[in-house]
């Protein structure tokens, strides 16, 4: 039977602790303590706690001794050691460093099932190492009485959130539960899985192709790259068809016969149980370690699974019109073997639902427009597709897609009856979006040399004309005329007419860039008085 945070209450160290938040969670159970005591809590956690990815069933001891008197940042390390699958929390020196436990830790505690243990009160006489030591002898004796693995491993999983219900929680619970790195690849070695033990290990998968692999499951050979390391292998069965390998390193100590099939047990039925679409999670954590701009985890990925990700230079993002609910995960699959025929590294994986695509090309401009149609025409639903190029790094990637998503409306309102835009679009339409909000001052700077045309007779058809001119067609003198219903000589009339207005031939560059602007601001601007007057 495994060790739950209600055992742990009965050891002689938590006895007279008092559980005041989560007992929803007293039954979850507990693989191993660790400590929490940093400068800045807020910023350790979102380096050990990345996209809710699963860190173990710890329960965690602190004093919140740095953030003692903010609340709004006691409740953020709660919420984040939720999220990283840790059990508990057990607060020390209550009433000497925080006066308290605060209501708002209570309700959030008791809300995610996470429970919240108070040490008795004003007793500085209270020391970490007293339950530190019972929780890891209770754990140990537990591991050491001959309870399935399995058994442990799997309801341990299924009592996580769907999210983290997957094969490589399985490999980091087991890893720490047999102490040894654990690794899972596929057919061709390439390496789907890694957890270290200890973490600071990770990496050992690079030796694997240097060292003949053991022939027998079970029985082990030499791992020369750690002192007395050892490493075991062992098939896998996925219902795709396509076998998996599973390497086991272990430093000097050998893994009993039973714990090795036990650990080979556990993975298998993982496999089978979450592994249905391996690759996609594979792609989905690279993708949300991209757009969340985590550089080191982003190369770790790639590092693992053998993705160029040096030669990517390129996002597309498709965004679902408001009448959709978001791309399934189907589409991206669909996208992918689209971008495939034209690009040698590429990926795609639904963000937001949002779809997004990496990759290093097209290399020709007219591939990347036949892409977009094709992509366009094959996705259901009314979609906008912005395409980025010459992004850098991570920071340009997440810069990128925040501002094609703070800006989704406004480009629509530039280039209505479009679906297609250039990063340089989107980034005019915020640069105009900032313009806007400097205030009316700055707004009347723009539009003020469209007062030139006010004492023009059709003023109000010249900046129609020249709106379409300018932002739909490209200065495309037919395509505006056919836009517009309208003779080519009246096209040229009024161009002409603008032009003697301005000082200098409309659509000429850098001449017009004003005009491109004050014409962008002023489609935002009326698209909102339209709007505002239709809800009234």
């Amino acid at each position: 039977m495994a060790v739950t945070v209600a055992d742990l209450l009965k050891l002689p160290s938590l006895r007279n602790a008092k559980v005041v938040a989560g007992k929803g969670g007293l039954q979850k159970i507990v693989s191993s303590i660790s400590v929490l005591e940093s400068v800045d809590p807020e910023a350790l956690n979102d380096k050990l706690f990345h996209n809710d990815e699963f860190n173990g069933s710890e329960i965690v001891i602190t004093s919140f001794i740095n953030i003692k008197d903010d609340v709004k940042l006691q409740c953020r390390n709660i919420q984040r050691l939720a999220e990283g699958g840790e059990v508990g929390l057990i607060l020390y020196y209550v009433g000497l460093f925080m006066k308290d436990v605060d209501p708002q830790l209570v309700a959030l505690a008791d809300s995610l099932d996470f429970t919240l243990i108070c040490m008795p009160k004003n007793r500085i006489d209270l020391r970490y190492s007293e339950v530190i030591c019972e929780v890891v002898e209770a754990i140990y004796k537990d591991q050491a009485s001959g309870v399935s693995m399995v058994v442990e491993l799997l309801e341990r999983v299924s009592r996580l959130p769907q999210h983290q219900r997957t094969v490589d929680t399985v490999l980091k619970m087991l890893s720490d539960r047999i102490r040894a790195t654990v690794i899972l690849t596929d057919a061709k070695g390439n390496v789907l899985n890694e957890a270290a033990w200890p973490r600071a290990l990770s990496g050992l998968h690079v030796y694997l192709k240097e060292l003949p692999s053991p022939q027998v499951p079970g029985k082990p050979e030499a791992f020369p790259y750690l002192p007395g390391g050892l490493f075991y292998k062992a098939q896998i069965n996925s219902e795709s068809g396509q076998g998996m390998e599973l390497f086991i390193i272990r430093e000097d100590k050998s893994l009993l016969g039973a714990m090795f099939q036990q650990a080979v047990e556990s993975v298998q039925l993982a496999v089978s149980l979450w592994s249905q679409q391996h690759d996609r999670i594979v792609i989905s954590e690279l993708v949300k370690a991209i757009m969340k701009d985590e550089p080191m985890k982003m190369r770790r990925l790639a590092d693992l699974f053998q993705i160029d990700v040096a030669s990517i230079h390129a996002m597309w993002i498709v965004t679902p019109d408001t009448e959709n609910q978001g791309f399934f995960y189907e589409a991206a699959e669909t996208v992918r073997q689209l971008v495939k025929q034209y690009c040698k590294t590429s990926f795609a994986d639904v963000y937001e639902d949002c779809l997004v695509i990496f990759m290093d090309g097209p290399r020709f401009l007219r591939d990347a427009e036949v892409l977009g149609e094709t992509l366009l025409a094959q996705l259901p639903g009314s979609n906008t597709l912005a395409m980025f190029r010459n992004l850098k790094d991570t920071t340009a990637v997440r810069e990128a897609y925040l501002s094609n998503r703070d800006c989704a409306d406004d480009i629509k309102r530039i280039f209505p009856g479009r679906n297609r835009f250039s990063g340089a679009e989107i980034f005019f339409a915020k640069d105009c979006r900032k313009r806007i909000a400097e205030g009316e001052a700055a707004v009347a700077e723009v539009l003020s040399q469209l007062s030139l045309l006010k004492g023009e007779r059709e003023a109000e058809e010249l900046k129609r004309t020249l709106a379409v001119y300018l932002l739909d067609t490209g200065c495309g003198l037919a395509e505006t005329a056919k836009r517009l219903y309208l003779h080519k000589n009246t096209i040229k009339y009024r161009l002409r007419c603008m032009s003697d207005c301005f000082g200098y031939r409309v659509g000429t560059m850098p001449s017009s860039m004003g005009l491109y602007e004050a014409m962008a601001i002023e489609r935002i601007l009326g698209s909102g008085k339209r709007k505002k007057k239709s809800e009234g």
